[in-house]
């Protein structure tokens, strides 16, 4: 039987999660058909000069350097406040982009980054408060996830409609979310759950996702619409299948990351995520801003690369930390969920 606090927690988490919900049904929606989207009023209204991908590389940007101040201001201001600003500054995103104006839509993107600060922050802090230790499960977003997106929208051999699948991205990405949160648990419930696992997991998926878009995307597909064909002309299936090995990687990856995280820093949590997430926002930012640069192939490459280098640097850190713990014996509890 559930002790009341376990119960009181699970509730606190089902209800944070409820909240992120309906927020991000909003948001997450326009950022996978952010850069279709802008595409599309520029036709129309050629005086619209802004870019889906600078839009999300500016809300990084932003994002990244609020990590520095988040963690004093939710210090001062506590969780609730945070949360609440940070969730009210993510609407300015979605209200300003109607109408139709270069400068307020970047205005509205530094807007967001600066609640995403918050935000994100205030939600570590709160999960990892009512959370058991391996119990944290983050949403977050990866660049390629909203690039492939409008890849996927923008590729005319797929068929004359091709921007319907940008949207339909989105939905496959948040149900291979849903399916990587799902194997976590049941790697937990049958006793094997571990860290490395988790993480090992998180790139195959990822990678077997690069390489379906590799093969059956054109590399010019990143920047607009294209009639050119891809390596391979695979079936429109496989293509989405990526979708949904993306989505079950970036849960994955961040299911292990924040328990890590999460397991080292139990009693300065906010701090810890908000290093870690100034870290992860610069490095998404400057990808969002050579998505207009560089070809689709060639930005698949260097993940492909970095993925496995972070894999072997995760596996290296936690092995570390496994030593370390167990020789100084304190936190022994991180045993339980490292090799």
């Amino acid at each position: 039987m559930m002790s009341s606090c376990f119960s009181q927690k699970l509730l606190n988490d089902i209800h944070l999660s409820l909240c992120f919900t309906i927020l991000f049904t909003a948001f997450n929606t326009q950022s996978h058909i952010q850069k279709t989207l802008t595409v599309s009023i520029q036709r129309d209204n050629p005086s619209y000069n802004a870019d889906g991908y600078v839009c999300f590389g500016i809300i990084y940007t932003f994002l990244a350097l609020g990590m520095w101040l988040s963690p004093s201001f939710i210090a001062i201001t506590g969780w609730k406040i945070s949360l609440g600003i940070g969730a009210f500054c993510y609407l300015s995103f979605v209200t300003f982009s109607y109408f139709e104006i270069g400068w307020l839509t970047y205005s509205s993107s530094a807007i967001t980054g600066i609640g995403a600060a918050l935000l994100w922050t205030a939600q570590a802090n709160y999960i990892v408060l009512n959370s058991e230790i391996g119990d944290v499960y983050p949403r977050m977003h990866l660049t390629f996830m909203s690039v492939i997106a409008a890849s996927l929208g923008f590729t005319k051999y797929i068929s004359p409609n091709s921007r319907e699948y940008a949207p339909l991205s989105g939905v496959l990405q948040g149900f291979g979310e849903i399916i990587g949160s799902c194997l976590s648990l049941y790697f937990k419930e049958k006793a094997f759950f571990k860290l490395n696992v988790i993480m090992t997991t998180a790139t195959l998926s990822n990678v077997f996702g690069y390489v379906i878009a590799i093969l059956g995307l054109p590399d010019t597909s990143a920047y607009g619409y294209t009639e050119e064909y891809s390596l391979i002309k695979i079936p429109i299936t496989f293509l989405l299948l990526s979708n949904i090995l993306i989505g079950m990687g970036d849960a994955c990856l961040h299911i292990a990351l924040y328990n890590y995280i999460g397991t080292l820093y139990p009693n300065d949590s906010a701090s810890g995520f908000a290093v870690f997430k100034f870290i992860r926002c610069l490095a998404t930012a400057c990808s969002f801003y050579y998505s207009n640069i560089i070809g689709l192939h060639l930005q698949l490459m260097i993940l492909f690369g970095i993925s496995f280098l972070s894999l072997i640097g995760f596996h290296y850190s936690l092995h570390t930390s496994l030593k370390t713990t167990r020789k100084l014996k304190e936190k022994p509890q991180l045993s339980e969920f490292c090799f």
